[in-house]
């Protein structure tokens, strides 16, 4: 718990740092008469906002759904602060939460009692508080969107306690209609699959064709299919299936609800990664997308020296939870063994003329999700889209 707490802290301590430095500057020089509130510097608490943490993978995670400092701002009578907790990811979370309260950083700047209530039931007590404890955790059931935060606060001007709600985020997946089962992603406002996809059949029941003969590969107008190299027992579960764009344009790949993404579609995954801290070479976003296996099938950093296989941001390393692999491609001038290891390649939706489409590419050469123009004859992998 300590070790959650400290990365809890590191999270979001940024977007309380204005008010700490407040908080130093009350304790450092403190008034020599304060009777209300009007005489206090404007210590406003933080509103509780979406402080998710980490992506909302299917992974069993812990993770902050809210976030809140409260201040004590009169002298005498006790501060009490209302507050909506409100989280558009809410429906993402088990029912199973934790209130960690921090009282302060030390014994000046702790409250001396509080009470908190969540929709009108006690949830911690003056009593929790009577040892000068720095730290409280409560367990939490039964929260909803509409749910009501109503703390009271008993302490000298200046004391705070922060308050974080952690929960675990639930199981999400997507069955195609082979009863392939897959992990998704919640990236911004987007449901991605966060594998490729693996199915033989369109979504109607209708089979897709899978080619093993690359003479035939380049001459197929039908939706096709291979497994890298070939070979399906290998390639399948990391890798997923490689299509050409012809089975793309049936508008029936992905399972029911789901679609192949547009290029429009990747422009806005691009654009919330760079907006929202993902693009933390500076410039570009590869790596937050790119998940690093260490093994012969992954993005090998021992033995690729690019960008993607590095160790600059190990870190950060698929930090979106895309989880994306170098599944290669089927290149109608070089087979069905292509660029495994090294490259990634996710067909779009979005036509280009007769002959192309386009299509994004992840290089362990380069740090940028790369959009590309290939022909329909290329088989690429696929991720789907939530509709």
């Amino acid at each position: 718990m300590k070790a959650i707490i400290n990365s809890l802290k590191r999270t979001h301590w940024f977007k309380l740092s204005i008010v700490l430095i407040g908080c130093l500057l009350l304790l450092t020089f403190p008034p020599s008469c304060q009777k209300d509130e009007g005489n206090l510097p404007d210590f406003r608490s933080i509103s509780g906002t979406n402080m998710i943490t980490t992506p909302a993978t299917s992974d069993d995670v812990p993770v902050l759904y809210y976030g809140h400092r409260i201040f004590t701002r009169v002298q005498g009578n006790p501060f009490v602060e209302t507050q909506n907790i409100e989280n558009p990811d809410f429906e993402l979370f088990d029912n199973n939460f934790v209130l960690i309260i921090h009282n302060g950083d030390n014994k000046m700047t702790r409250v001396s009692s509080a009470e908190i209530k969540i929709d009108g039931v006690i949830v911690a007590s003056p009593s929790d508080f009577s040892k000068n404890v720095s730290l409280i955790t409560k367990q939490l059931t039964g929260l909803t969107a509409e749910s009501i935060l109503e703390v009271k606060l008993y302490s000298a001007p200046g004391s705070f306690i922060d308050l974080w709600i952690e929960g675990t985020l639930k199981e999400i997946t997507v069955t195609d209609i082979d009863g392939n089962i897959y992990k998704t992603v919640k990236i911004g406002t987007q449901w991605w699959m966060a594998e490729n996809l693996k199915t033989t059949s369109l979504n109607d029941g209708t089979g897709i064709t899978l080619n093993t003969d690359d003479r035939i590969w380049r001459e197929l107008l039908i939706p096709a299919y291979c497994w890298y190299n070939n070979d399906e027992s290998t390639y399948k579960i990391l890798y997923g299936a490689l299509y050409n764009w012809y089975a793309v344009s049936t508008g029936k790949l992905c399972p029911s609800g789901w679609h192949v993404p547009t290029n429009a579609d990747w422009e806005m995954l691009q654009n919330y990664l760079s907006s929202n801290g993902y693009n933390f070479d500076g410039s570009t976003v590869g790596q937050s997308v790119a998940k690093s296996m260490g093994s012969t099938y992954g993005w090998n950093p021992t033995t690729r020296v690019g960008a993607i296989g590095n160790t600059d941001y190990p870190d950060k390393r698929n930090a979106s939870g895309f989880t994306g692999l170098p599944g290669g491609f089927h290149f109608i001038a070089l087979g069905p063994a292509s660029r495994a290891g090294m490259n990634g390649y996710w067909w779009s939706a979005t036509l280009i003329d007769d002959a192309n489409a386009m299509y994004r590419m992840l290089d362990f050469e380069n740090i940028s999700l790369m959009t590309m123009e290939g022909r329909k004859g290329y088989g690429c992998s696929v991720r789907c889209l939530k509709d």
